[in-house]
């Protein structure tokens, strides 16, 4: 979504620019809002104002959406846990322990999820869910 709007916005660089985007990204919690940030500067700096507040409000836009909707649904299908459990694991996550609680709430409710059916299974005398 960077390049592309970069590209249309004639930036230089807007290819690369997309490729540190989304390394950038990789960093859970604040990478996306770095690369922003960068993207901004180098637009400020090569195309003016304008250019740096249409990336920067397309952006916001787009990580918006990926951060609401995206994410949500990918964390659903790999974790198998309800949009509420996930959004709850974080907030409680980071509650407890700040950025790295909320780093490791999806993993933990969903390693908590695994180990309760397992007990319950085992208590039940059967054989374990799939």
């Amino acid at each position: 979504m960077t390049t592309l709007t970069l590209l249309a916005l004639s930036a230089p660089y807007a290819v690369a620019l997309g490729v540190v985007v989304a390394i950038f990204d990789l960093v859970p919690l604040v990478g996306a809002t770095a690369g922003t940030v960068f993207v901004a500067t180098v637009a400020l700096g090569t195309r003016g104002f304008a250019a740096a507040a249409i990336a920067v409000a397309v952006m916001i836009v787009y990580q918006q959406v990926e951060n609401h909707v995206l994410q949500r649904l990918v964390y659903h299908r790999t974790v198998k846990l309800s949009p509420l459990a996930i959004a709850l694991s974080v907030a409680a996550g980071a509650e407890l322990a700040g950025v790295p609680g909320a780093l490791l709430g999806i993993p933990l409710a969903g390693a908590l999820k695994v180990v309760s059916q397992e007990v319950v299974a085992w208590r039940r005398g059967e054989d374990a869910p799939a």
